[in-house]
């Protein structure tokens, strides 16, 4: 998006930020007062102050945020799929996607959109998608205009008016990005006739300003202008003062831009009025800026200059104390200089030979530390070396460990069923043939225990190594994992799976398959969980695995190194990926590995 385009967010903001100190005490109290009051059981009163914070107390501590969502979420998820899990969700998401963890941001952003699907909340499912698709649109924009075209159609369908208009909005700016100006306009002229329909006064103006600063980079000058006339009537019978100085500005730029030189100056002279009554110095400064300018071109030097002077008095009168105290500094270190110069000449025949005798002696003692300074960065490169030749010895011995193990598994698989497996089928059907022909009733029970034999080898063989990864992919094999895991037992759980390609490479794929195999195995003998989350998400060039359950959590300080949680982060690593564990709200684990082989 354009810079002119933001602006219409710049002055408000701006003149926020006077009171920020304020504001962020008072969210941190907020966030402070929640998070004493409600230790132990939730009541639904505290539920819904959490789920529903706003954005400045959220934002305030977002380590605080997270845990408050958690123990919401926690206890909501007892009380089965509500709009209050898919709002802690959200919060979520916004509160990952600020720390920069977009990975899990992502993975709480789809869940929240499931919770919504689950519910049947059309409009609260279409906003979800439109508020991940606008945090994707720098990371990629093909993909959120994908995700944004899904919600707004959803918004559509639910006749969500005022969420509608407002994501409409970002869609135009997914455009602008895109460099698309005609769907931008279509996006913000729509957006404009929905704000008027709900009467989002506050909203207007702003569309309005969008519109004309996109016919300004057409250089459609004249709709230009008549939008910013528009969005000025609007401000002006809102009596918004600083809505009314910044469409000045607008205004300043498109004559500027347009020729219109004596109408630029009357523009930007009305801003720098009305900056100055609203003592706002920064756009006071830009006015002073461009009259300078305009002046200059228009030969008016005198004005030219004055105005300049005046510009630059703002922008230097937070460095004048520091530049007075500065010269002070230096006139008094110039006064001590001369007195130690005056004193150095007299004493110059005294000290000569002695500051020969030093600087010889400084000159040896610096060789004396260069040698060893270069003696201890040649040992430790060379120790560095020798550690980086450990390193990868080592993990190449893994990779050939964890390939002969598979291989070996395999070996078994196919002598197993190939083998054992068709010879008990043999002596089966001979037994029957027998229990025909004798009538014997001692064949039936033996029967029964070849056949319970034979079913035996071949789960052995399925475990050793699963029909589906080998035959079907990895998508096919963990979801038969996860039924097969949870059925008949009171966990419930479930798999989904996004964007994941079709053919991986099979360290790759095995690696993950073996990683979620372990963590289930964990879960059901030690999380005491109820609910286990299992996603598999393809994150641009990265795959990524998120094993989440609501269990008894995870204790760091307890079990360091179990062999289990080694034999993970060890998979995970030489398929050229990383492993983490965290604890809060039970236990979630992330594996994060690229899709192609990694350089080496």
């Amino acid at each position: 998006m354009s810079l002119r385009s933001h602006r219409s967010l710049l002055v408000p903001v701006l003149w926020a930020l006077l009171a920020h100190g304020t504001v962020q005490a008072q969210s941190e109290r907020r966030l402070r007062t929640i998070d004493a009051a409600t230790r132990g059981t939730l009541t639904d009163a505290w539920v819904d102050s959490i789920v529903q914070l706003s954005y400045d107390v959220m934002s305030s501590d977002l380590a605080t945020t997270i845990a408050l969502q958690h123990r919401a979420l926690s206890q909501l998820r007892r009380q089965g799929p509500s709009v209050r899990q898919g709002m802690a969700l959200e919060i979520l998401h916004k509160a990952h996607y600020l720390l920069g963890a977009y990975d899990s941001a992502t993975h709480h952003a789809l869940k929240a959109i499931d919770m919504y699907r689950a519910i049947g909340d059309k409009a609260r499912e279409g906003g979800a998608e439109c508020a991940l698709a606008y945090n994707m649109k720098r990371r990629d924009l093909a993909t959120a205009f994908e995700i944004m075209r899904q919600g707004i159609g959803k918004l559509e369908e639910a006749d969500a008016r005022e969420w509608l208009a407002s994501h409409t909005n970002s869609f135009g700016v997914l455009y602008e990005m895109r460099g698309d100006l005609d769907s931008a306009y279509y996006c913000y002229a729509r957006s404009l006739r929905i704000k008027r329909e709900v009467g989002d006064s506050l909203g207007v103006p702003f569309s309005m300003n969008c519109l004309g600063t996109v016919e300004h980079l057409r250089g459609n000058f004249i709709e230009s202008e008549r939008w910013f006339r528009q969005a000025m009537e609007e401000r002006r019978s809102r009596g918004d003062a600083f809505g009314v100085a910044e469409e000045h500005l607008y205004f300043g730029e498109l004559y500027e831009a347009w020729g219109r030189r004596s109408d630029a100056i009357a523009a930007y002279e009305a801003a720098l009025s009305a900056t100055t009554a609203l003592d706002y110095p920064r756009g006071r400064q830009q006015s002073l800026e461009r009259l300078s300018v305009l002046y200059e071109a228009g030969g008016e030097t005198l004005r030219a200059l004055s105005t300049a002077r005046a510009a630059m008095a703002l922008k230097d009168s937070l460095l004048n104390a520091e530049r007075e105290r500065t010269v002070a500094e230096l006139d008094r270190r110039y006064r001590v200089a001369e007195k130690d110069r005056a004193i150095a000449q007299l004493n110059e025949r005294a000290a000569r030979r002695q500051l020969v005798i030093w600087a010889v002696a400084i000159a040896l003692f610096l060789v004396v530390v260069l040698g060893m300074l270069f003696h201890q960065w040649r040992q430790q490169r060379l120790r560095a070396e020798r550690d980086a030749a450990i390193i990868r010895e080592r993990e190449a011995g893994l990779k050939a460990v964890f390939a002969a193990t598979e291989e070996e598994r395999k070996r078994l698989a196919r002598e197993l069923h190939d083998g054992v497996g068709q010879q008990l089928g043999g002596i089966k059907h001979r037994l029957e043939h027998l229990r025909s022909a004798t009538a014997d009733q001692a064949l039936p029970d033996v029967i029964g225990l070849l056949d319970g034999a034979a079913r035996e080898v071949r789960e052995l063989a399925h475990q050793l190594m699963p029909k589906a990864l080998s035959r079907l992919g990895l998508v096919p094999a963990l979801r038969d994992l996860v039924k097969s895991s949870f059925d008949g037992t009171n966990v419930q759980g479930r798999f989904d799976a996004h964007g994941v390609p079709d053919v991986l490479r099979p360290e790759l794929a095995t690696g993950i398959y073996r990683i979620a195999q372990e963590s289930i195995g964990n879960i059901i003998k030690h999380a005491g969980a109820t609910h286990v989350d299992i996603q598999l998400i393809r994150n641009r060039e990265h795959l990524v695995l998120i094993v989440h359950d609501d269990g008894i959590g995870f204790d760091a300080t307890r079990a360091p190194g179990g062999l289990g949680i080694v034999g993970m982060a060890d998979r995970a690593r030489t398929a050229g990926g990383s492993f983490a564990i965290e604890g809060g709200g039970g236990t979630t684990i992330t594996v994060r590995a690229p899709i192609e082989t990694p350089a080496a």
